[in-house]
């Protein structure tokens, strides 16, 4: 138990240990201009001005081989789920191509930078 005022980080069941680095779990695109990153456990969510942070569009990069490709121009938090961001696209992506979405730079709640893997 925590003496009061100490911040103790809370375990959200199903996700990774805080004193793991943070990983992606799953990217999914529910909508052509949309892509979700799932993590495996609360990422920092604070402001997309800190360079660490879940919500700079700058940390996420997607990139196609033969489709148009995409920025992300605002990253939304799933409120509900402190595990789960939106990215949403400068526009749609291509039908029937493959893209590819890398994470980088974001840290846990804790501060341990995202698993390179």
């Amino acid at each position: 138990m925590a003496d009061k005022g100490q911040f103790v980080p809370f375990m959200l069941e199903g996700v990774g240990s805080y004193e793991d680095d943070p990983r992606v779990l799953n990217i999914q695109a529910p909508t052509q201009n949309t892509v979700r990153v799932y993590f495996d456990q609360e990422i920092r969510h604070v402001n997309p001005a800190n360079l660490d942070d879940a919500m700079r569009p700058g940390n996420y990069l997607l990139a196609t081989g033969d489709g148009v490709p995409r920025t992300v121009v605002s990253v939304s938090l799933i409120a509900a789920y402190p595990t789960i961001v939106d990215l949403n696209l400068d526009g749609e992506m291509t039908n029937s191509k493959s893209y590819t979405c890398t994470v980088s730079n974001v840290r846990n709640i804790v501060g341990l930078l995202l698993n390179p893997e």
